[in-house]
């Protein structure tokens, strides 16, 4: 099983290891109020696994329900780091906030049932349209 060491080596690496992959990058909403973004989103996908994935509506369906349904890509486990920044002009105008305000960064690498990395992605986050649930266990 191959894990990635640093959130910079992982970004290299997983470009390394999929260098024709595919970048989505897509604004997730509040489903409470439409208009109000909640996150700005960068997924870098291999494309070799996830062909035409560009082509799929992610408007309609998740992009992790995509994998498992359309590709049939088991989700497993998921590899995140959390940290704060501050918002851009481009990311204040999407997520309406002002630039300089703090952001959630999420910087995640996420792998299927065959621990094969399949995405990794970086989330810009409004941290009052967020709300994180952690779950911890202690392996045996």
């Amino acid at each position: 099983m191959l894990l990635f060491k640093g959130l910079a080596a992982r970004k290299r690496l997983f470009l390394v290891l999929y260098p024709d992959g595919v970048q989505l990058n897509f604004t997730i909403y509040d489903k409470s109020f439409p208009l109000r973004g909640v996150a700005v989103v960068t997924s870098y996908l291999p494309a070799r696994i996830f062909v035409g994935i560009d082509q799929q509506d992610l408007e309609k369906q998740s992009l992790y329900s995509i994998f498992e349904h359309t590709y049939k890509r088991k989700l497993q486990w998921a590899e995140e780091l959390i940290g704060a920044v501050v918002a851009g002009e481009e990311e204040a105008t999407v997520l309406q906030t002002s630039p300089g305000s703090a952001l959630l960064l999420i910087k995640e690498t996420t792998y299927d049932s065959q621990n094969v990395a399949i995405e990794y992605s970086v989330s810009l986050l409004r941290g009052d349209r967020y709300t994180a649930s952690v779950i911890s266990v202690r392996k045996s």
